[in-house]
């Protein structure tokens, strides 16, 4: 890989924007001859031990000679790195091979104001992604001082095979970079924590700076400062103001610029053509952070999405990390911090929820009922435009934030919905994600299939757990919040009102419980406390005057239970004040089993939740359903933690085959013999065919048994020669007539017309693989051959586990027309197809149609596969910022 000049685009395709350990962002570039003076004034400003640390011996100062061969490289056996900020080097990293040898000597400079935020260790990714590349070079090898320490620390941590040894006052190290699991797990747990710490900016900062912080009480900016007196936050409190002095009592300054300590997070209430000099002033005076409350940018039109562009510009050249625009702000609860950084007349009460929205006005909305009904918020981010920060990074911040036990998610779009997949279920598998999202993410094509279906199917696998309203949000939220996660589907009902019990029980069985069949021994236990007879033994009835005894010693046998998984109580209030004690022996039974969820219900005025914590609705419906919702819960997460994704033993002969058929910059669609080829190498059976291109080649047909001949033009679904098939053919003459016949109703495009063995019949099915211009690859299995509508298929986004793949043919439309055996053929043939796709991303379209599918095989009749060039594949494998968020 020689670049024969340094043009643009092989400089475009190594230049990125990255973020650091610290969460602010780098720019990373090749080097350019033109970097000589920035270079020169690089190396002055570094301290004497640097320098020495760098070359061995003081320098002062570099000479014209060596200015040129810092900066001069040839892109194969010498090569370097520069990261940037607004136009000065952060640190600078480069190779030199010597000789034949395939190692190549490596080294690194960071400015000494910006070490320890993972710059070099960022550089050596770089340039190790790189070297690869020249198909040349297999390892680095550096020498270090003793004394050097951080860069020791560099070489050990960047998770490559090292070795080191001690010779001559010098630590010899060398590395391999050939990929590894270690490697690429240091990587990926470098930016994940890169993505959380530039969260951190955002919730934990140490002081605060409000630019537009107006005098007017019913300013936006007034009451953004007010809202963080109020909390009070934890650090100083800035107001910005050109003409001020003072506002809301506290001492103004007319920029960021002027104030005299150091600021962490600016809150930007400025109107929208003045925030770009506003975050540049950020970026001078390094603020780490800044949430830009201001309308008027993408959301307006052309006009506004240019000024958005231009404020991400700077914030990218500064490396300052923004939230918004046009966003409510930020709320965290933690007594250490306690954040409230926006405008809304809100005051949540601390506890283990993390809420996202998109909307500010439904935010604030949220937050105000959540403190209605006793739910406690860990912290809260509006997104707003998501310019540059984005709900995947706030993804990322709770999956390690201890204070947040529950994350409520109200979405409007996703932004980079592949990392979202992959950033929410990482967090389901620890905790439980709600979501409600509103409006069409995407709207339906002419095929109908980029539509809510496709978009449910992502939530549904990746964890999230989805619900129709606010109020079931905040519902599920304070189940979740206040109870442990239900074991399993098994639900008790308790009730003193036999139609109230009725009524929860259905409610239960349409939320997807299951009525616990009790033990003789609980019957036993309860016999004298329940009533005989319309209900059989769950739900338990209890009589109308029931008292507090009555529910403790039910509810304590009831949860006792191994049968059961869930209580639901049910309470109609006999008298005006029984609330009370019903309560108070609910939550001392709930004390003492403490590992079984319970919910209530009661009739009137009640608590929200009881002191011992459990959930009290209005009506069982709402408690039944948000019951049901955590329990889905809880059987995803059991499916995932069981569930695998087939990895195909011959991924490098189906993955080879199909890059040889890309075309760039075109589709190009797999002959049947290499389509046929692939699916064999991935273990996919499919029926054997002979491909005529012409009606000369009938003769050379070899027919043993009865055959069938289709054009590849045939019309979906046809039976008859006429629409381009023949079946049961069992001569040489009759497939030459049959041929004739395919040609009279098709004409000459008839050709290629392929001939197959006759299949023993079963049923017709249909299993593809497109595209899905957002989300991926998306896998849809429904009726084959013409039998019916494929627009209603059910769908899954790859990847798809075997219990993923189970849950797909089970929801299809075809699942009634299967035998348990020819099910078990069908999942496995999905999770290959599966299979294949991930190894070949290069596959835009894998159609299967139709499958005969039988109680002793799936037989793949016919295949297509559509391949494009993957344009990802043209990025370099390293870190780099998602602009697509």
């Amino acid at each position: 890989m020689r670049p024969a000049t340094r043009s643009p685009e092989w400089s475009d395709r190594w230049t990125a924007d990255v973020v650091l350990s610290d969460g602010s962002t780098t720019h990373v570039r090749p080097i350019a001859p033109g970097d000589g003076e920035a270079i020169r004034a690089f190396h002055e400003r570094q301290s004497r031990e640097s320098i020495y640390f760098r070359y061995f011996s003081p320098r002062p100062r570099l000479s014209d000679a060596e200015i040129d061969h810092l900066t001069n490289v040839d892109g194969v056996d010498r090569m370097a790195f520069v990261a940037e900020r607004d136009d000065q080097l952060q640190g600078v990293a480069r190779y030199d091979r010597y000789g034949d040898r395939p190692v190549a000597e490596v080294a690194f400079f960071t400015d000494d104001q910006y070490h320890g935020r993972g710059i070099a260790t960022l550089l050596l990714e770089y340039l190790a992604v790189y070297a690869r590349e020249t198909g040349i070079i297999r390892g680095f090898e550096a020498h270090v001082l003793p004394e050097n320490r951080r860069m020791v620390r560099v070489f050990r941590q960047a998770g490559f095979q090292a070795s080191s040894e001690f010779a001559d006052g010098v630590i010899d190290v060398t590395l391999g970079i050939e990929p590894t699991e270690e490697a690429a797990a240091a990587i990926a747990d470098r930016a994940r924590a890169s993505e959380r710490q530039a969260v951190v900016r955002l919730l934990e900062p140490r002081s605060v700076a409000v630019v537009g912080a107006s005098r007017e009480p019913g300013g936006i900016g007034h009451r953004v400062l007010a809202n963080l007196l109020r909390g009070p936050f934890r650090g100083p409190v800035y107001p910005v103001h050109p003409e001020a002095g003072s506002v809301a009592g506290v001492r103004a300054h007319p920029s960021v610029l002027e104030i005299p300590d150091e600021v962490d997070l600016a809150v930007v209430c400025v109107p929208a053509p003045e925030v770009a000099a506003v975050i540049e002033d950020c970026g001078r005076a390094r603020v780490g952070g800044a949430i830009v409350i201001s309308a008027g940018f993408a959301e307006t039109g052309p006009d506004g999405a240019d000024l958005q562009e231009r404020v991400l510009a700077v914030a990218r050249r500064f490396g300052v990390r923004v939230l918004g625009p046009n966003c409510l702000g930020v709320v965290n609860t933690d007594p250490d911090v306690s954040l409230q950084a926006t405008f809304a007349d809100v005051d949540p009460l601390p506890g283990g929820v993390g809420l996202l929205s998109q909307s500010g006005t439904l935010g604030a909305v949220i937050l105000d009922r959540a403190t209605r009904v006793g739910l406690g918020i860990s912290s809260f981010v509006a997104v707003g435009n998501k310019a540059d920060l984005s709900g995947n990074d706030l993804l990322r911040y709770w999956l390690d934030d201890d204070r947040t036990e529950v994350v409520l998610l109200y979405l409007e779009s996703f932004g980079n919905p592949r990392r979202f997949g992959r950033n929410v279920r990482e967090v389901a598998r620890s905790k439980p994600v709600f979501a409600v999202r509103a409006g069409a993410v995407l709207e339906p094509d002419g095929d109908g299939w980029l539509d809510d279906a496709t978009i449910d199917a992502l939530l549904r696998q990746t964890g999230v757990v989805r619900v129709p309203t606010i109020a079931a949000l905040l519902d599920v939220a304070v189940v979740a919040g206040n109870q442990p996660l239900p074991t399993g589907p098994r639900v008790a009902v308790i009730g003193n009102s036999g139609g109230s019990a009725s009524m929860a029980a259905d409610a239960c069985v349409t939320a997807g419980l299951e009525l616990a069949g009790l033990s003789q021994s609980t019957l036993g236990a309860i016999d004298d406390r329940r009533l005989h007879g319309r209900h059989g033994a769950n739900p338990v009835d209890l009589r109308y005057d029931a008292g507090a005894d009555d529910y403790a010693a039910v509810l304590d046998a009831v949860l006792a239970d191994p049968t059961v998984d869930v209580a639901l109580v049910v309470h109609a209030p006999y008298t005006l004040d029984d609330h009370d004690e019903i309560t108070a022996a609910i939550d001392r039974s709930r004390a003492r089993h403490p590992d079984v969820t319970v919910v209530a219900c009661y009739y009137g005025t009640h608590v929200p939740v009881t002191p011992g914590g459990v959930p009290v609705f209005d009506f069982p419906d709402a408690a039944a359903h948000a019951l049901g919702r955590v329990v889905r819960h809880r059987l995803w997460l059991d499916a995932e933690r069981a569930g695998t994704v087939l990895e195909l033993d011959d991924a490098d002969t189906v993955e080879a085959a199909v890059r040889a058929a890309v075309v760039p910059g075109e589709r190009a669609v797999l002959t049947p013999a290499v389509g046929r080829d692939v699916l064999a190498a991935a273990g996919v059976t499919t029926v054997p065919v002979q491909v005529l291109d012409s009606r000369g080649g009938v003769g050379e047909v070899a027919i043993d048994e009865p055959v069938a001949a289709k054009s590849e033009a045939h019309i979906p679904g046809a039976r008859t020669r006429d629409a381009g098939v023949a079946l049961d053919v069992t001569t040489v003459d009759e497939l030459e007539g049959a041929v004739d016949d395919i040609v009279a109703g098709l004409g000459d495009d008839a050709f290629p017309i392929v001939v197959q063995p006759m299949v023993d019949s079963g049923t017709d099915v249909r299993v593809a693989v497109e595209t899905h211009p957002v989300v991926g690859p998306v896998l849809r299995v429904g009726p084959g051959g013409g039998a019916g509508r494929f627009t209603d298929a059910a769908r899954q986004v790859l990847p798809v586990t075997d219990a993923g793949a189970r849950e797909l043919v089970d929801g299809s439309a075809v699942a009634e027309l299967l035998d348990d055996r020819a099910q078990d053929h069908l999942v496995e043939l999905v999770r290959r197809l599966g299979a294949v796709v991930d190894a070949a991303p290069e596959i835009v379209e894998l159609i299967c149609d139709p499958v005969i599918v039988r109680a002793d095989a799936a037989d793949v009749v016919e295949v297509r596969i559509a391949v494009e060039e993957v344009r990802a594949r043209a990025t370099p494998p390293v870190r780099r910022l998602d602009q697509a968020d």
